[in-house]
């Protein structure tokens, strides 16, 4: 896989990068893919009230499945999802335990097309969340963006 620094540095060309949301370049539009935005990661696992960060890997593998099957237009389950990534019972978060899967995926859909757009427009885009520069599910949202960067 691609190392952290050359991942950012080729969505650079292409207009997107990843950073804390707090923390963003000024010279970017920010999209916040935070909880409880459509682009947010479903799942957390806390402890005393933090990330259980030993669930990192599962809670970023198990986004990328739901993105790339609502961008698949797949028929899938977001709590399936999460079951199959060895996430426990609870770690799917309101309001996505709440939404039906067709509305779920839509609205993935279509807040990339509007990152996608954007890029074509020539805005530099930085979505911004917590975990950066720890692995997040960030990462995924910009190469989902990016493939229709080129």
């Amino acid at each position: 896989p691609m190392a952290r620094a050359e991942r950012d540095a080729a969505r650079e060309g292409r207009r997107v990068v990843v950073c804390r949301w707090s923390q963003c370049p000024h010279d970017h539009e920010l999209a916040d893919v935070r909880r409880p935005h459509p682009l947010g990661n479903p799942w957390t696992v806390l402890r005393r009230g933090r990330l259980a960060t030993e669930w990192r890997d599962a809670l970023c593998d198990a986004f990328a499945t739901a993105l790339h099957a609502a961008m698949s237009c797949a028929t899938s389950d977001l709590a399936a999802i999460g079951t199959s990534h060895g996430l426990p019972q609870g770690a799917l978060q309101k309001p996505y335990a709440d939404v039906a899967w067709a509305d779920y995926a839509a609205a993935v859909r279509s807040a990339v097309d509007d990152l996608r757009r954007l890029t074509r427009r020539g805005t530099r885009v930085a979505l911004g969340c917590a975990c950066h520069p720890e692995r997040c599910h960030a990462d995924t949202i910009a190469d989902a963006v990016c493939e229709d960067c080129d």
